[in-house]
C-alpha cells in the first residue's frame, strides 16, 4: 500500500542542492585524503565523523524544521483532520525529510568500511550507527510533536528540553541517585554482564540501541496519535517503565530470585517517579480533561477513564504502586538505600513527592496561564529544595524538606499531608470551575 505522506515528503526533499554539493564536497576530501599517506589512519574516521554529521546532526533537525514549517504554513492542521493512518504519518515525517541526510550518511558508511580491514566488524559498527541516528530522528519528531502539541493545548511555546533540565537541577532526590547510577552504567559497560551473563560490548551495544530505537519509534507514534486525537491507554507509558528498569536492573542483579525483584521494583518505581515530572511538563492538562476522566470513571467506564486521563496521574498512580511494593520488599542492609535499586521504602517517599509536586503544578494550571503556572512551579521547587536547605537548614523550616533517604517514612507522612491539603484546595477549585462552565453554558430562559 502506497504511503502518500512519505510520496509528498519524498517529493518535497528528495532533491536539495546545498545537500548534494555538501555530498560531492565530502566525497572530494575523502579521495584527497585516501590519495595521501594518511589515508590508512584516518579515511574511515572521517567518514565516520560526515555519517554523525549527516545522520545525527542534519538528520534531526531536517525533521524538526519540516515539522515546524508544515505548522507554520497552516497544513498541519488539514493534516490532523484527513483520513492518513498514523504509521503512515509517521514514516513520512521520519524518513521523508530526513532522505538526502540519510543517503549521505549511508555514502559515509560505505567509504567507511572500504577503509576498514575487518568487514564484519565495519558491518556491525555500520549497524549500530545507524541505530543511533534512528534514535536521535525519532526523538526529534517526539520532541517536534509534543512541542506543538503544548502550543496548541496550553500556549506555551518555552522549550520543553529548557523545563525538563532545569526541573531536573530541582529534585535532589531523584539527582542524588540518578546521576551515580549512571556512571556506574559507564563503568560496568566497559565488560557488560547482564544478570550475571557477560555479553560480547559490540553484540549487547546493538541489542541495547535496538531496544531504545524500538521505544523511540513507539513514543513518536504514540504522540501522533495524541496529536490526531486518537485515545490509547497508557499500557505502552507501564511497560516502558518497567521494561527500563528491568534494562537497567540486570547490571547490578546476581540472580534471577527475589533480590532481582527487589531491586527491579526499586528501580522503576523511581524512573515512574521521576516521568512523573516530564509528563507533567510536556503534556499540560486542562479542566475539560478531568471532567471527562471523572465521568467515565464514575460510570464505571474504566478503560475510556484510563485514555482520557492526564499521563502524570497514570504516571503517579503507577510510580506509588511499584514503590509501594519497593517498601514492603524492603533494602539491602549491606548496601546503602541512596542506591537506584536498593531504595526500598524510600522510593514511596520519592513517589508521594513526584504526586505532590505534580498535583501542585495541576493545580497551579487551574489558576493561572501555563507560563504563569510554570514559574511558579519553578519558584516552589527553589525554595523547598534549594533555598530553605541552604539557608534554613538549623532552623523550623528544616522539617518542610527532610532526608528522603534518612527518614522515608516522616517524608511519606508529610507528604501524604501535602497532597492531602493540596488535593482540598484542588477539589475546590474544580468543583468551583466547573460550576462556572455550566452557569455560562446554561440555556438563557
Amino acid at each position: 500500500m502506497k504511503n502518500p505522506e512519505l510520496m509528498k515528503q519524498l517529493w518535497l526533499y528528495e532533491i536539495k542542492i546545498i545537500t548534494l554539493l555538501v555530498i560531492v564536497l565530502f566525497v572530494s576530501i575523502t579521495w584527497f585524503v585516501s590519495e595521501s599517506i594518511f589515508s590508512i589512519f584516518i579515511t574511515k574516521y572521517i567518514a565516520i565523523c560526515g555519517f554523525l554529521f549527516f545522520g545525527v546532526i542534519t538528520g534531526p533537525m531536517g525533521i524538526a524544521a519540516a515539522f515546524r514549517k508544515e505548522v507554520g504554513d497552516n497544513t498541519w492542521n488539514a493534516q490532523r483532520m484527513g483520513s492518513i493512518k498514523p504509521t503512515h504519518l509517521l514514516l513520512g515525517k521520519l524518513f521523508g525529510p530526513s532522505l538526502t541526510s540519510w543517503g549521505a550518511a549511508i555514502l559515509c558508511l560505505l567509504i567507511y568500511m572500504t577503509n576498514s580491514g575487518d568487514l564484519t566488524q565495519s558491518l556491525l559498527n555500520s549497524v549500530i550507527l545507524c541505530l543511533v541516528a534512528l534514535v536521535f530522528q525519532a526523538t526529534s519528531l517526539n520532541k517536534s510533536i509534543i512541542q506543538v502539541f503544548r502550543e496548541r493545548t496550553s500556549n506555551h511555546s518555552n522549550s520543553i528540553i529548557f523545563w525538563i533540565a532545569l526541573i531536573a537541577f530541582l529534585l535532589p532526590h531523584i539527582t542524588d541517585i540518578v546521576i551515580p547510577t549512571w556512571h556506574q552504567l559507564k563503568t560496568n559497560y566497559a565488560n557488560p554482564v547482564w544478570f550475571s551473563t557477560p555479553y560480547q560490548k559490540d553484540l549487547f551495544t546493538l541489542s541495547v540501541l535496538t531496544f531504545i530505537g524500538a521505544w523511540a519509534m513507539l513514543g513518536a507514534y504514540r504522540s501522533l496519535r495524541l496529536e490526531l486525537d486518537i485515545k490509547a491507554t497508557p499500557w505502552a507509558y507501564g511497560l516502558f517503565v518497567l521494561s527500563l528498569g528491568l534494562l537497567i536492573t540486570g547490571f547490578s542483579a546476581s540472580d534471577k530470585g527475589f533480590d532481582t525483584l527487589r531491586m527491579w521494583l526499586s528501580c522503576s518505581a523511581v524512573i515512574a517517579s521521576a516521568a512523573s515530572y516530564l509528563a507533567a511538563i510536556s503534556f499540560p492538562s486542562g479542566i475539560d480533561q478531568f471532567v471527562r476522566t471523572i465521568k467515565y470513571l464514575r460510570e464505571r467506564q474504566f478503560k475510556r477513564g484510563l485514555q482520557e486521563a492526564p499521563l502524570w496521574l497514570s504516571s503517579s498512580i503507577l510510580a506509588i504502586t511499584l514503590a509501594s511494593f519497593s517498601a514492603m520488599a524492603g533494602v539491602d542492609q549491606i548496601f546503602t538505600n541512596e542506591k537506584l535499586t536498593n531504595t526500598g521504602p524510600a522510593a514511596l517517599a520519592i513517589s508521594l513527592l513526584a504526586f505532590r509536586d505534580v498535583l501542585f503544578l495541576s493545580l497551579l494550571q487551574m489558576h493561572y496561564s501555563a507560563r504563569q503556572s510554570s514559574f511558579c512551579f519553578l519558584f516552589f521547587l527553589v525554595v523547598l529544595n534549594k533555598l530553605i536547605p541552604l539557608h534554613a537548614a538549623d532552623t523550623y523550616l528544616n522539617m518542610l524538606t527532610p532526608n528522603v533517604f534518612q527518614e522515608p517514612i516522616y517524608v511519606c507522612g508529610f507528604s501524604m499531608i501535602c497532597i492531602g491539603l493540596i488535593g482540598y484546595m484542588w477539589r475546590r477549585k474544580y468543583r468551583s470551575t466547573l460550576k462556572m462552565i455550566t452557569q455560562a453554558t446554561a440555556p438563557q430562559s
